[in-house]
């Protein structure tokens, strides 16, 4: 297995999702230091994997020359953006 292959692998476990991702996919974690992240799958291909909670958008992505990169963004924006 690669490294790759072992981050998806960990990954997917960690959130509670099968090896088959598919959109819609459930979502749950208890992370040490983050708290609980619930939500879906909303994007997913060979090479990224999108997460929607109700507070926030985590999103994974391999590539870039075999690196890992993580994103997080806040709901804030989500809120600001409703028309009052």
């Amino acid at each position: 297995m690669t490294d790759t292959e072992q981050f998806w692998s960990t990954l997917k476990s960690t959130l509670g999702l099968r090896a088959s991702v598919t959109e819609w996919d459930p979502v749950h974690a208890t992370l040490d230091g983050l708290g609980p992240i619930d939500g879906i799958v909303d994007y997913v291909t060979p090479e990224f994997l999108g997460v929607r909670t109700s507070t926030g958008l985590y999103r994974f992505i391999t590539g870039f020359v075999a690196r890992v990169v993580v994103e997080h963004h806040d709901g804030i924006w989500m809120i600001q953006a409703v028309p009052r």
